[in-house]
């Protein structure tokens, strides 16, 4: 991704997280739980409706794992598995103003070297 595009994902994010109450991410380590990983996992949850898991290795772009799950109770146990992950979270990193303040801050930082490679 070009930095302008980064910039523009995070500050579509600083907007979901302001305007839905109910949308929450959090900021973790790649040694949270002493899990390193090479590849990258994005999950969406949808509670009694499916989940969708992607992982890619950087630094490739596109996923090499993409799955869409609907079963309900397979869904119910994943949700309820991200319930227990979240409360391992320490607050501070999950906390909506922190998370904001801190997007905002790495938003300044690509626009601050943008502007020095210009």
């Amino acid at each position: 991704l070009d930095p302008e595009d980064v910039i523009a994902i995070l500050e579509n994010t600083i907007h979901l997280l302001m305007t839905y109450e109910k949308y929450h991410i959090s900021i973790i380590k790649n040694n949270f739980l002493n899990q390193e990983r090479e590849e990258h996992i994005y999950c969406l949850a949808k509670e009694r409706q499916g989940v969708l898991i992607e992982i890619y290795k950087p630094p490739q772009t596109s996923s090499v794992v993409r799955l869409l799950i609907k079963e309900p109770m397979v869904v119910t146990a994943i949700v309820e598995y991200f319930r227990q992950y979240w409360n391992q979270i320490a607050p501070v990193m999950k906390d909506k103003k922190e998370v904001i303040a801190w997007l905002h801050n790495e938003v300044d930082l690509l626009k601050s070297k943008l502007i020095g490679q210009r």
